[in-house]
């Protein structure tokens, strides 16, 4: 019996609040215009429609539930924290508006975001198993760059403590140009999606992709709206946004 109730976890319920966490790519590929708006000339850069779909889904969210909070990460060759997580939606979008790209970087080592995640504490205790889970914390990948795969050497197997944390969701959103000669955005979306989730724990990640359709990038904002604790496995949320019409919040 000591050995079982060892082995217990405590409960992550499915509606406390989440701590979301955008980590955002500040690489020279975000400045690509490839994303447009059909048929209004709008032609701002990847870079400008994501923050405008993160501030709207900040806004949304928030609406639905004020516990939640938001953090921001930024990604150039290593991981930076950027803005600690905050329910305050003015601040973060705020901090939000001032992301720009900062170079051509020519690697990224994936294992910094999740070492960052450990220093600066975020992930809540679990060793009280007697009670449950205050929050979890939903990292949301979002990478641009279609000719760097992430680095992964400090990763055994892909695997890390913070992915193992019974409180811990991660969720990507890629932004890639178009295959060519001179890029592989097939082998770095393959590198993304390589970290299992947890199916036993009911860990579902999301992965969604976009090169050039700007409403696909909106839709999938979208779809990542719902809650980690209360959603499905991506391949039963269906083909459109009737999932978040069905699926509560």
């Amino acid at each position: 019996m000591g050995d079982q109730a060892a082995n217990v976890l405590p409960v992550l319920r499915p509606h406390c609040p989440e701590k979301v966490l955008f980590c955002i790519d500040l690489c020279d590929d975000m400045n690509s215009m490839e994303l447009s708006r059909a048929g209004d000339g709008d032609f701002q850069t990847r870079m400008d429609h994501l923050k405008s779909a993160v501030e709207l889904f900040v806004r949304t969210k928030a609406k639905l539930d004020s516990r939640h909070e938001y953090g921001i990460c930024i990604l150039q060759e290593t991981s930076t924290w950027f803005l600690t997580f905050t329910s305050n939606v003015e601040l973060f979008v705020e901090k939000l508006r001032t992301l720009s790209v900062k170079g051509d970087f020519k690697k990224f080592e994936m294992a910094s975001l999740f070492d960052t995640i450990v220093a600066k504490k975020v992930l809540p205790d679990v060793t009280d198993r007697s009670g449950s889970i205050p929050y979890l914390v939903r990292m949301i990948f979002i990478y641009g760059r279609s000719a760097v795969i992430p680095n992964e050497e400090r990763l055994q197997n892909r695997t890390h403590p913070v992915i193992a944390h019974p409180a811990f969701y991660y969720d990507a959103l890629y932004l890639h140009e178009k295959p060519s000669d001179t890029n592989n955005p097939q082998a770095v979306y393959d590198f993304i999606t390589s970290f299992e989730p947890d199916e036993q724990l009911q860990k579902f990640s999301f992965f969604f992709e976009c090169s050039s359709n700007v409403a696909r990038l909106y839709k999938n904002m979208a779809v990542l709206l719902a809650h980690a604790r209360q959603r499905k496995h991506q391949t039963l949320h269906g083909s459109g946004l009737d999932y978040l019409i069905k699926t509560p919040l």
